[in-house]
């Protein structure tokens, strides 16, 4: 018996430390050891996404959500679709893939789905922990060398390019969730922007001019309003001239939000910058429009 009764205890250390062990050495599933696995297989992504918000953005329909554990996931975009990035001041274009990872001093803190109801899209966040949970984006594995990239400011569709709106005093759908600074900034974009004002003989208001109108413009699923100088191009018969009334932003659906900001540009390395235009910021809003008066 004696014998017996030594044995018991270290069988049970055995099987204790072979289970800390096991959940020390996968770390990030360790919520699963805590018997959580049930709860997150039911908040669980789908492979593919459709209607989801992740930190105000807007992800693109057929997005593809891989996870590379519980609390950590791949996103890969559709074809066409490129992620804006900034680094102080300095905007860039990076290929279609994002990466979420959730993280806390306790156990829990997966990435998961809650759904929207009431026709909101459903928001992708993290799950219950038994301290502070953060949620964050972080360099997919490719671009962990280029540490410029720090932070993601929105998603564009490269697949719509730029277009002029035909409208006359309606409310147009705001679109993707970023300011358009990035347009001139990024030299991909700026060439494509380039190529429709040579295509459409436009001219951006180059700030000194008092002769200048304003165009409604979709840029890559952007819809922004920019000032150009009045040349009479044929571009600009649906034009209106801005004198003291700007375009207003409007919030329709979801949360506070849709506000307006000035898109600034600057005509050359030593000029100051120039408001060159108007968009709306959607923020927390689901359904964000601008309406451009006449």
């Amino acid at each position: 018996m004696l014998i017996k009764n030594k044995w018991v205890p270290s069988y049970i250390l055995v099987v204790v430390l072979f289970l800390l062990i096991n959940c020390n050495k996968n770390s990030n599933v360790c919520a699963e050891c805590e018997g959580d696995a049930e709860r997150f297989v039911q908040q669980k992504l789908p492979t593919k996404l459709s209607n989801v918000q992740l930190a105000e953005l807007d992800i693109p329909e057929g997005t593809e959500a891989t996870y590379h554990n519980p609390n950590e996931v791949f996103f890969s975009l559709p074809d066409g679709y490129y992620v804006v990035t900034k680094n102080d001041e300095d905007y860039a274009l990076s290929s279609g893939e994002m990466r979420y990872q959730c993280t806390c001093t306790g156990s829990g803190c997966n990435v998961v789905l809650f759904p929207g109801g009431d026709s909101q899209p459903d928001q992708i966040g993290c799950s219950a922990c038994t301290s502070a949970c953060t949620g964050k984006w972080i360099e997919p594995e490719k671009n962990k060398a280029d540490s410029s990239i720090k932070e993601y400011i929105g998603i564009i569709n490269m697949n719509l390019d730029i277009s002029i709106i035909e409208t006359s005093n309606k409310p147009i759908s705001c679109g993707a969730k970023y300011n358009a600074d990035w347009l001139f900034s990024i030299q991909d974009l700026k060439m494509k922007m380039n190529e429709f004002l040579a295509k459409n003989e436009l001219e951006i208001w180059d700030g000194v001019s008092a002769d200048y109108v304003s165009l409604p413009i979709q840029a890559f699923g952007k819809t922004i309003v920019l000032r150009f100088n009045n040349n009479n191009s044929d571009a600009l018969k649906n034009a209106y001239s801005e004198l003291s009334t700007l375009p207003t932003c409007n919030c329709d659906s979801g949360n506070e939000g849709c506000e307006y900001q000035a898109i600034t540009h600057k005509p050359c390395a030593i000029c100051p910058p120039i408001t060159i235009g108007h968009q709306c910021n959607s923020g927390v809003c689901t359904s964000c429009s601008m309406i451009v008066p006449e």
